[in-house]
């Protein structure tokens, strides 16, 4: 998300400077943690899609943004019916 700031006076322009928020990203394990799963789960999921975590590929480094295993972890919610008596 992007929130735009209050123009500054720069080398006397005025320039409008973006302010962007960014989630840190998780290492596989740090995101195996958090989801309840081995890494080694996350690992084939990233090959077969089983699952269909997201994942983030930075170079060789795999990382993990939080909003979308809270979305994982929300998609798997169970809420248990009343049974009446």
């Amino acid at each position: 998300m992007e929130k735009p700031s209050p123009p500054r006076l720069v080398a006397g322009k005025v320039a409008t400077v973006r302010i962007v928020e960014i989630e840190c990203l998780l290492k596989p394990e740090e995101a195996a943690d958090v989801v309840g799963l081995a890494a080694q789960t996350l690992a084939n999921d990233r090959a077969t899609a089983k699952l269909g975590i997201p994942y983030v590929v930075i170079g060789t480094a795999v990382r993990y943004r939080p909003a979308d295993l809270r979305e994982f972890i929300e998609a798997r919610l169970v809420r248990p019916s009343v049974v009446a008596r």
